[in-house]
């Protein structure tokens, strides 16, 4: 649609306008399940983000075809920004997995994106002890990517260090 293309090359002044017109919808999605909120927070898009959150229409839970809500591809991306824009609504479910069950919290971990896991940690809505597939914890996608000052950031806030995954490992 011609709002999930202005949305996904951050065009804010198209995205203003076609948000006047009722045939513009936020919860369109297109063929990869992509909903003009998550082609923004994909594409870096902060102030596009920003004026598709201030119409309190866009649904920020909204999963694509693998899964990912735009919160998740704010985290994937490593963008504090969007990701604190969309971690202010407070709506989201900041458990909720992917197709390989990695929460957001062992992605972002997983990547060294220590501020991202410190926003997290600090909604305390985040389990910090949830596993992936491969039974591990955010502190053991860390440990494995020696991401020393994730690592130090969740030992801080409890991170069980017996955790071991399904190799035997543990951090």
């Amino acid at each position: 649609s011609p709002l999930m293309h202005a949305a996904a090359e951050g065009h804010d002044e198209v995205v203003r306008l076609l948000l006047q017109k009722p045939s513009s919808r936020l919860d369109d999605q297109d063929e990869a399940g992509f909903t003009p909120l998550a082609w923004s927070a994909y594409s870096g898009n902060a102030a596009t983000v920003r004026l598709l959150l201030d119409t309190e229409e866009a649904e920020i839970d909204t999963k694509n075809n693998v899964g990912h809500t735009p919160l998740t591809l704010a985290a994937i991306q490593g963008d504090e920004e969007i990701f604190k824009l969309l971690l202010d609504p407070g709506e989201c479910d900041l458990n909720a997995e992917r197709t390989n069950d990695q929460t957001i919290l062992i992605r972002a971990a997983r990547e060294g994106y220590l501020k991202i896991v410190e926003m997290l940690l600090a909604t305390t809505k985040v389990d910090i002890e949830a596993r992936d597939i491969h039974n591990r914890t955010a502190l053991l996608a860390a440990t494995s990517r020696h991401h020393t000052e994730v690592v130090a950031c969740l030992l801080d806030h409890g991170a069980n260090v017996d955790v071991m995954d399904n190799c035997g490992w543990t951090s």
